[in-house]
């Protein structure tokens, strides 16, 4: 069984890097995804062994997924993602449109957040924005075998088709 307690900073910086990139294209600011990624790069360019650590933060990212259990930060992980949630829901900038039989959609021009499966405003909020770091910031850097294969459906290549 590995050691989910010693990777979770990692993984929180993963789900607050997430959150910043679903926040940046919300009030549509590229400001937030580019700081992410410019300090993935800075982490990336610091050693050759850092490939490594971003591939093991992936492996354990799609490990965690698999069991279902409350630990002793999820509380904290999941007022993160309802903080985000509400101020998008409490702002002026949120709109939406209908689709087929009425489904209500978010109105956005951007490709993350029309692909990624985790948002949802009207009933959870955000979840799994882990995988927004992963999907949009993260795989470039991996090879194809070491790619995050996020929960969503492959959203992830619906969302980064544009960039």
């Amino acid at each position: 069984m590995p050691c989910f307690t010693c990777f979770l900073p990692p993984f929180e910086y993963a789900m607050i890097s997430g959150l910043a990139v679903l926040w940046g294209e919300f009030v549509g600011n590229e400001h937030w995804k580019i700081l992410v990624n410019d300090e993935l790069e800075r982490f990336v360019r610091g050693s050759t062994e850092n490939i490594n650590v971003i591939e093991h933060l992936s492996e354990m990212t799609e490990m965690r997924r698999k069991f279902y259990a409350i630990g002793n930060r999820d509380i904290l992980q999941t007022q993160w993602e309802m903080r985000i949630a509400d101020a998008m829901r409490n702002s002026d900038l949120l709109e939406y449109e209908y689709e087929t039989y009425g489904r209500r959609v978010l109105k956005t021009d951007s490709p993350i957040l029309s692909a990624f499966g985790g948002l949802n405003l009207d009933l959870v909020g955000i979840s799994g924005s882990e995988e927004v770091y992963f999907a949009v910031c993260v795989n470039k850097h991996l090879s194809l075998d070491k790619k995050h294969k996020t929960s969503f459906l492959d959203w992830e290549e619906k969302s980064c088709e544009n960039e």
